[in-house]
């Protein structure tokens, strides 16, 4: 199914009967993660995978640091992590997967024009998780100095989205 704009009433609907969420994204404003807080079940098991290449909310990492039953790691390459990839396991185990344009922002999710495809084909949301897992693996471990030292990195150049985003190492 294509979802032209506002991915965020789908997901939404989702999310109020997620038993499991897997969020691969390229970057997330603390208005999409208090999205995702908001509407899931604190009983559901989240996992996410961030980039930092777009300037991800630093108080999202923190969010992240401070909720240890959150499975979340950075991941960083030498090139642009730019997926936006949820994958959501409802009560009954069946999946559904939205894949698409979408970051998990305000923007993303409602306001711009977009281009979404619900996956409901559970062999292709097997394969999803399977891909997510492979990259989870490598991702960077968000500790107290990942998140001191990256809010310093956008610090030292006013909150502005990060020149060189790669010259920031976890």
């Amino acid at each position: 199914m294509i979802i032209e704009t506002n991915i965020k009433s789908r997901i939404h609907s989702e999310l109020t009967n997620a038993k499991s969420i897997w969020v691969a994204t390229a970057m997330i404003s603390n208005n999409g993660w208090n999205f995702i807080q908001n509407n899931i079940s604190n009983k559901a098991e989240q996992h996410f995978l961030i980039g930092i290449d777009l300037a991800t909310d630093p108080k999202v990492f923190q969010e992240l640091l401070d909720n240890l039953h959150i499975n979340a790691r950075v991941y960083q390459t030498n090139f642009t992590f730019h997926p936006k990839v949820y994958l959501i396991q409802k009560m009954d185990n069946s999946y559904t997967a939205f894949i698409g344009s979408s970051n998990t922002t305000n923007w993303g999710l409602e306001k711009n024009v977009e281009m979404n495809f619900q996956v409901n084909n559970q062999d292709e949301c097997v394969k999803l998780l399977n891909w997510f897992n492979k990259l989870y693996i490598n991702g960077y471990i968000i500790t107290e100095d990942f998140v001191s030292d990256y809010k310093s990195a956008l610090m030292e150049i006013n909150g502005a989205i990060i020149s060189n985003p790669r010259a920031f190492k976890p």
